[in-house]
């Protein structure tokens, strides 16, 4: 009897300690000012902006506003295409988006874009590694996009069977 007691008693103080989470969930579409409500991918940077990418442009949140980044012809600083299929935050908080068209890296503080790849297929997936390396998917292929001297990037293409997903421990 007496053990039964006991670990009902610590049964109880643990239920008492555990405390469930309330989280509060709140949906932004169109109407509060994301670009399209087909979201293909998210990412939060070191300031606390979410990033999304859509079919409609590059959205960037800082929990009131979207500010919407989208290709401009006239621009050659936009995004080359509004259609962001893949996003990264890198390590040194550098957002990269990928298009249908290329690769881009965004400037903070001139709010614009610079290609680094340009390609016919879509960039579905984008990754770095632990030597700050851009790894992404590029149709079927696998390309590295390697740090060089000052802002130079060298690029290696690796050709890999139906590739849909970058892991990198």
């Amino acid at each position: 009897m007496p053990l039964r007691l006991i670990v009902l008693f610590h049964f109880l103080l643990v239920l008492c300690l555990v405390r469930a989470q309330s989280f509060t969930f709140r949906h932004y579409q169109v109407e509060q000012g994301l670009s399209n409500n087909t979201v293909f991918c998210t990412a939060q940077d070191q300031r606390g902006f979410m990033w999304m990418g859509t079919k409609d442009g590059l959205n960037r949140f800082d929990g009131y506003t979207f500010r919407v980044f989208r290709n401009d012809p006239d621009d050659s600083l936009s995004l080359g295409d509004s259609f962001v299929r893949s996003l990264l935050i890198s390590k040194n908080n550098t957002v990269y988006a990928g298009t249908r068209n290329g690769l881009y890296r965004f400037d903070e503080i001139n709010e614009n874009f610079a290609k680094l790849f340009t390609t016919t297929d879509e960039i579905k997936e984008i990754a770095e590694d632990q030597s700050e390396q851009l790894w992404f998917i590029a149709g079927q292929k696998l390309f590295c996009l390697k740090p060089g001297p000052g802002k130079q990037l060298n690029l290696i293409n690796i050709v890999l069977p139906r590739l849909q997903q970058i892991s990198i421990m």
